[in-house]
């Protein structure tokens, strides 16, 4: 458990990072479609920037309880109302 109340952090719908959150995917998902639009994008992310590394992206509404949320997920990415927005930080574009 954590000490922070993650009902009210969502209410409040800012983009927001969940770390070592894979196992209680299931129940973060339940908590993110009660307060995110269907069209916000959930990042869930294992072993981020290693070779095994696995990231999968869609919209809320798109995730499902099943296997996708292994206890193996580590991170949790939400946005609100993305727009396929991508960040350019690495891309080398500028």
């Amino acid at each position: 458990p954590v000490p922070e109340d993650v009902d009210v952090l969502f209410s409040q719908q800012p983009a927001a990072a969940v770390y070592l959150s894979g196992g209680r995917g299931v129940e973060l998902l339940g908590k993110l479609r009660k307060y995110y639009p269907d069209n916000s994008v959930l990042v869930a992310g294992h072993k981020v920037s290693r070779r095994e590394e696995v990231v999968v992206s869609r919209r809320l509404c798109e995730w499902t309880a099943d296997i996708e949320f292994s206890p193996n997920l580590t991170l949790f990415l939400i946005r609100k109302d993305a727009k396929d927005k991508k960040s350019k930080l690495y891309s080398g574009e500028r």
